[in-house]
């Protein structure tokens, strides 16, 4: 991969995507496998995301996705908003962050 500030991954069920990504957004390149979380036991998250971008590492990792299911790496809590960040659960060696979900109901949405 090409030298960038972080690394966006989609982990789902079947597929691995990962965009290595400038500081301003810009998509450097693409990568996808198919290592999806549906086909890894939980020791097998780190290794499949080496695999995929261990050479732009040390570059910060914000995942999201069915990695952060129950079934996933490790579960990303749901928050109700207004809501801080999670702390970042330490993973692996690799920098990992997890996107939690924000669930907005009509009790949240503003009416118009």
């Amino acid at each position: 991969m090409a030298k960038g500030t972080w690394i966006a991954v989609d982990w789902g069920t079947s597929q691995l995507r990962a965009w290595l990504m400038r500081g301003d957004g810009h998509i450097l390149e693409r990568r996808q496998s198919d290592a999806g979380m549906g086909t890894l036991a939980r020791d097998g998250f780190e290794p499949a995301l080496r695999a995929l971008v261990g050479d732009a590492l040390p570059a910060p990792v914000l995942a999201c996705g069915m990695v952060g299911s129950r079934q996933g790496w490790i579960e990303a809590p749901y928050l109700q908003p207004p809501a801080r960040p999670p702390a970042r659960p330490r993973l692996s060696q690799c920098p990992v962050w997890m996107c939690a979900s924000c669930p907005v109901s009509n009790r949240t949405t503003p009416q118009m």
